[in-house]
């Protein structure tokens, strides 16, 4: 998922940007640009890729332990316990990410 935390952090760093804002907004993926193609807007019923919440490691650690999870921690690219996921992580998807491990 988005890191919230990095995010802000990219978005302070441009401050003199004065496109900072719209940056921020369309790589947090909660915005819906208007003039999308017909196909685009196929694409989007079945897609998964826009985010109703974004999170930071503290907000997410929170909520996983009122649910019951334990061992929580943050994680980079190829460092789970579970070896499996070795084989289908990629690496371009943990940058400016937050991935999380957590045992239920």
């Amino acid at each position: 998922m988005p890191d919230l935390k990095e995010m802000c952090e990219e978005y302070m760093s441009g401050r003199m940007d004065p496109e900072a804002s719209i940056k921020f907004i369309k790589y947090s993926g909660l915005c819906i640009e208007k003039k999308r193609r017909f196909f685009d807007r196929i694409i989007s019923v079945f897609s998964n890729s826009r985010h109703n919440w974004l999170w930071d490691y503290k907000s997410t650690e929170m909520i996983l332990k009122r649910a019951g999870f334990k061992g929580i921690r943050a994680c980079n690219y190829h460092d789970s316990s579970i070896k499996a996921f070795e084989i289908v992580e990629n690496a371009d998807r943990f940058k400016n990410c937050l991935a999380i491990e957590a045992i239920k």
